[in-house]
């Protein structure tokens, strides 16, 4: 396996260190816990979103971009992605629909993706797709900082007490975040509408047969 890949496989390792970070709620109580918690999700979310970048430097300046690389780097992509997203439904930091839309098209565009591979053809991430991936990049890494400021403020007993405009700032932090996954919603749902004008014969064919 090279450097590329290998970046892409830590990246699909990073997942259930990321999880568990995030849901330290659940094995603990301790506040300071639960803030570092969200610190470590941060540091960790951001590494492996690193290793998207560097592998597709390294495969371009190497030469050595491979089918498996145009195949797993997607879908490495969707699992950080998606169970951060997930992990979010369930804290209620935004609403739910907005990541029922995100979720489907990775769907979609997966199952598109797996029938151009019984075809012999690999679909690799194309700029709509990168600019979906690279909005969702910054959605959750808006999030997790808002939670380290959030969980931080917790610990000094000042989050409660803090107002803003006579509005708690944690309604103001989740009208922020419905806002920036919004921006999130519809980069993906243009990219995934971009994927199936794309490949529209594909699909033709698919229903065809």
């Amino acid at each position: 396996m090279n450097m590329p890949n290998k970046l892409t496989f830590a990246r699909m390792l990073a997942v259930p260190f990321l999880i568990i970070a995030l849901l330290i709620n659940h094995v603990s109580s301790n506040l300071i816990h639960i803030a570092i918690g969200k610190y470590l999700a941060l540091l960790i979310f951001i590494l492996a979103s690193l290793t998207d970048f560097f592998d597709g430097v390294i495969a371009r300046r190497e030469k050595k971009i491979t089918n498996f690389g145009k195949l797993m780097d997607p879908i490495a992509d969707k699992l950080l992605v998606t169970s951060a997203l997930i992990v979010f439904i369930g804290m209620g930091l935004f609403p739910s629909w907005m990541v029922v839309i995100i979720i489907s098209r990775e769907f979609i565009i997966t199952g598109l993706r797996n029938l151009a591979a019984t075809k012999g053809v690999i679909i690799s991430a194309g700029l709509l797709g990168k600019h979906k991936t690279g909005s969702q990049i910054t959605a959750i890494i808006i999030t997790l900082i808002s939670l380290c400021i959030r969980d931080t403020m917790i610990v000094f007993n000042s989050w409660e007490n803090v107002l803003w405009h006579a509005k708690p700032l944690d309604i103001w932090m989740h009208y922020l975040l419905t806002w920036v996954m919004a921006v999130v919603v519809i980069f993906s749902v243009i990219s995934g509408i971009g994927y199936m004008i794309e490949h529209k014969d594909l699909i033709r064919e698919a229903a065809h047969q």
